[in-house]
């Protein structure tokens, strides 16, 4: 593969000659939905009993810790979490932030921490109505004006979408107006859906609608929408999201941890819908999220052939691919000619005759356990041989410690 690769590229003028015979190179892989601020959570002591179902984990984790975030732990509970994707094959990230008392300029902070790492990211502000109206609106201040900016930039670098919590946090009053902005800006919305239960619930007791008729009706849903989880979603839905071509994102790890269920990913192919994978905040490891997306369908079917292996590849390379493409505006996913130069290199060297019929078990059974080599974004060597080559990670994640343990601090957990 890396032969091809070269002998395809030979009319290209380069910067730089790195001898990469015989390793496997794939595209930089798209991790469709994550949290960068979540690196500051990990090892943290709850205070109180450990959460017993999921609006408890909103409650005593995660509401808890985004409203200790001060302007500057921003920045630096983001740049660990980039050293881990470059140094795990990673090159474009789709971001959900949230600090509600720290809003204004957070999404330049975490634009600033991209910027330095060499990768791309798209980014949002987690709008929500539970922390009462002036919160709300600051939220959605921030969109608006980061979205304006990376339309005034215009780089293939950093794009942004409208973010948005949850169904059962946003007031119909909220969803309106974010739906006239995004309208107006030209921009889709990132939104956790039907994660669990409770959003489902909480919707329809609230406003009498089922998440997808709320978001459908005030016309949320388009193909610039991306849809993070899905997992209690019914088929009359997913044709509603199929119609308006919006992005679903399964992030398989987050709902083992969160004890919420399984995405009926398998219902969702046979339906065209368009799915790709994220990591939700657990970690940057996309491989991971691939190997689970496999063997949970197997599990909750009880059935060896819950899923074919090419349907895998689309919603593990193909469709991130083509969302990241058409965000980014340049040809990502490809190793070729005028394609964005997002390339990881892996040090796997197969035990046993590897093709394109049979990749995928090699995917599974060998690359997904072998080190990455080397990355590349926008064509620059960020990583190679073990070293990074513009960020000093022990330097970096001493800084993040110091700013993690004065946030524990305020917290008081130590």
């Amino acid at each position: 593969l890396i032969k091809d690769i070269i002998d395809s590229m030979k009319d290209v003028e380069s910067e730089y000659t790195i001898n990469a015979e015989g390793r496997l190179a794939i595209p930089g892989l798209i991790n469709t939905h994550h949290h960068f601020y979540s690196t500051f959570a990990r090892g943290i002591s709850l205070k109180g009993e450990s959460p017993r179902n999921f609006l408890e984990i909103l409650e005593k984790l995660w509401w808890w810790l985004d409203k200790g975030l001060i302007k500057e732990d921003i920045y630096w509970s983001t740049m660990p979490i980039l050293i881990e994707a470059i140094k795990n094959g990673t090159t474009t990230i789709f971001d959900h932030h949230s600090s509600p008392l720290a809003i204004k300029g957070s999404l330049n902070e975490i634009a600033r921490a991209v910027r330095e790492a060499g990768l791309r990211a798209d980014l949002c502000y987690e709008v929500s109505d539970r922390d009462g109206e002036e919160i709300k609106k600051k939220g959605i201040e921030e969109n608006y004006n980061f979205i304006i900016d990376t339309k005034v930039k215009d780089n293939d670098q950093i794009k942004a979408h409208f973010g948005l919590h949850a169904c059962f946090t946003l007031e119909e009053e909220t969803l309106k107006e974010v739906a006239k902005l995004s309208k107006e800006l030209e921009t889709g919305i990132h939104i956790h859906l039907a994660e669990d239960l409770i959003d489902k619930q909480l919707s329809k007791k609230r406003y009498l609608k089922g998440v997808i008729d709320r978001l459908a009706d005030l016309e949320l849903l388009n193909r610039k929408t991306i849809l993070a989880h899905c997992v209690y979603i019914n088929e009359r839905e997913m044709d509603i999201i199929k119609e308006r071509e919006c992005f679903v994102v399964h992030n398989p790890e987050s709902n083992m941890g969160n004890a919420v269920g399984i995405a009926d990913i398998p219902t969702m192919v046979r339906k065209k819908l368009r799915v790709g994978l994220g990591t939700d905040g657990c970690g940057t490891r996309m491989f991971n999220g691939i190997r689970l997306l496999l063997n949970l369908q197997k599990i909750r079917l009880l059935d060896p052939q819950a899923m074919d292996y090419s349907s895998l590849i689309k919603i593990a390379f193909i469709e991130p691919a083509k969302l990241a493409s058409e965000v980014f505006g340049v040809k990502l996913g490809y190793i070729e000619k005028g394609a964005g130069a997002d390339i990881v290199i892996m040090d796997y060297y197969p035990p046993t005759p590897m093709n394109g019929k049979n990749f995928v078990g090699h995917l599974l059974f060998g690359i997904s356990d072998s080190i990455v080599w080397a990355t590349i974004c926008k064509g620059e060597l960020l990583y190679c041989q073990g070293r990074l080559l513009y960020l000093n990670e022990r330097e970096i994640n001493q800084e993040a410690e110091a700013f993690a343990k004065n946030l524990w601090k305020r917290l008081g957990v130590i």
